[in-house]
């Protein structure tokens, strides 16, 4: 250093720097399944050792270790994009986090749109059964590739819902590929849910056998709603030690209709319950979801055995009940006849 400034020669500072490309890259089109890999080239061009984090976007992506450059360094490494349940336009990221001063922080975007052998539309598998009366939901297997693919089985866990397929041609929106309808084959199936289904939230497992080599078999699942039920299942208060004032909430809702809670009522000793409408806002008037608290009295020991009576307009469920269960190791004063309430806020 001394010899330097005696010379009046220039000090040149330190400075790690990162080039990396490209920066956008594109697969293009691949099969669902399929891993297309991207080699992206880091440079350091800088005077000093550069440190690296990389940051993936998604689990999705697979990336080479690396952790430095040297000065005037240049390394190859390769990223892979696992499409595996992936459909339609993918892009993904990945951060590199450095100690470049200038640009700490490089973005690397990687993309590709996957198409499945076949898949089931629509993908979105959320309904509302009907109350009275069967319901009947159609679901489209459509074959997305030049290969015929033969749907050969189609059933359901539930042995009360019937499946039945057909050969298919039509145009039908399918998001994944865009807002306007397209032309699809393939099957469609349609699934009777018989009235005897109970009220509540319900998941469905559809399950398809193919003739294809690469995805023979295929789970679909479907979930379905129905009529006035609560969840979660009941006001759970667990076996610890409670004290007066624990509360526990549940949701008493419709997926359709809106009602009425006409009133509650708890059978048991040692708690209150209230409730409120969800969704409340100037110029509403009607609800489907109610918002039901239970909360702990005290004065209980042992297991919980009480029950809340809910009461309501909906002709078909006029009366719910919901369990309260738990225990509680350590009782303090018994509450008085009649404390137990029931209020609207």
């Amino acid at each position: 250093m001394e010899k330097l400034i005696l010379e009046e020669r220039p000090i040149t500072p330190a400075v790690p720097r990162l080039e990396v490309s490209p920066r956008l890259a594109d697969a293009g089109f691949v099969r669902t399944g399929q891993v297309p890999r991207f080699e992206l080239l880091l440079k350091n061009p800088g005077n000093a050792t550069l440190a690296l984090v990389p940051e993936v976007g998604c689990g999705c992506i697979l990336l080479d270790k690396i952790e430095k450059v040297a000065p005037g360094e240049e390394i190859r490494i390769t990223a892979a994009l696992d499409t595996r349940d992936l459909v339609g336009k993918i892009t993904k990221e990945i951060i590199f986090h450095t100690n470049d001063p200038i640009e700490p922080h490089h973005t690397v975007m990687l993309s590709a749109t996957a198409t499945p052998e076949y898949r089931v539309v629509p993908d979105s598998n959320s309904y509302v059964l009907k109350d009275e009366g069967e319901t009947t939901i159609e679901l489209y297997f459509c074959v997305m590739t030049e290969s015929p693919i033969k749907l050969l089985h189609a059933s359901i866990g539930d042995p009360r819902v019937s499946v039945k397929f057909e050969p298919w041609a039509g145009e039908l929106v399918d998001p994944p590929f865009g807002e306007k309808p397209v032309p699809r084959m393939g099957y469609r199936l349609t699934l009777t849910f018989p009235e005897s289904i109970e009220a509540g939230a319900h998941w469905f497992d559809l399950y398809l056998k193919t003739d294809s080599l690469f995805m023979p078999n295929k789970i679909v699942n479907i979930q379905a709603q129905k009529g006035l039920y609560f969840v979660p299942r009941g006001f759970y208060f667990g076996g610890v030690d409670l004290q007066p004032g624990a509360v526990r909430a549940v949701t008493l809702l419709h997926p359709s209709q809106a009602f009425k809670i006409l009133s509650v009522q708890v059978e048991g000793e040692g708690f209150e319950v209230n409730y409120e409408p969800l969704g409340q806002a100037p110029g509403i008037t009607e609800f489907k979801q109610y918002l039901l608290k239970a909360t702990y009295q005290g004065g209980l020991k042992g297991m919980i055995q009480a029950v809340v009576v809910v009461t309501t307009n909906h002709p078909r469920y006029p009366v719910i009940k919901i369990p309260i269960t738990g225990s509680i190791p350590d009782g303090g004063t018994l509450s008085a006849p009649g404390s137990q309430k029931s209020r609207s806020d």
